[in-house]
């Protein structure tokens, strides 16, 4: 049986910057959306726009190290990345009837509740028999968890409805003091994270 040798020792050479096929395209690609952008607004180009672009490109790249650390750091699964994306998607889509701060922490917080359910089955906790879990705004994918998340529920159509009104009546000149306060009803729905 043949015995392996190492191969003898070959100083590193120099690396020469070679463009591939692939990253030509793209940067093609990319260059071709920033002229046609250009070319059909006047406001592409502005500092304005570009800043935008680039605190877009800043947040979602600490994003994407703060889960890069996590995930080499930790050892936990790749499964973060989607929770992240998830809790992006609904913060965006939750802001049709909250304000972006609020939205945020909803989508946050729900993309925490999903991800402490994911830990929990990897760290073989059983919930709810040893954890019990409740998620806020009862958004469709609670249903299809396994198992499915309790959440509280809030009527979005009245939540809506009320800031529009309040809004309009700032608009008309009725005043909203600053210690005003709305409260709003919301519900429980039980689901088997909390109960079986």
């Amino acid at each position: 049986m043949p015995v392996d040798t190492p191969l003898p020792y070959q100083p590193d050479q120099r690396r020469v910057f070679r463009l591939t096929p692939a990253d030509a395209g793209f940067a093609l690609a990319i260059l071709v959306l920033v002229i046609a952008a250009s070319v059909a607004s006047d406001a592409f180009l502005t500092e304005r726009n570009l800043t935008n672009i680039a605190r877009q490109i800043v947040t979602n790249g600490l994003l994407s190290l703060g889960m890069l650390i996590v995930i080499l750091t930790g050892g936990i699964d790749l499964s973060v990345g989607p929770v992240v994306a998830f809790a992006g998607l609904l913060s965006i889509g939750l802001q049709t009837y909250m304000p972006w701060p609020l939205a945020a922490g909803v989508a946050l917080l729900m993309g925490l509740a999903v991800g402490a359910l994911m830990a929990l089955r990897e760290h073989g906790i059983r919930v709810p028999e040893e954890v019990k879990l409740v998620g806020y705004d009862n958004i469709s994918l609670t249903q299809y968890t396994s198992p499915p998340i309790s959440t509280i529920h809030q009527n979005k159509w009245e939540l809506g409805r009320t800031a529009a009104e309040v809004l309009l009546g700032m608009i008309h000149g009725t005043p909203v003091g600053r210690t005003s306060h709305i409260t709003m009803d919301v519900q429980l729905v039980r689901r088997e994270s909390t109960s079986r």
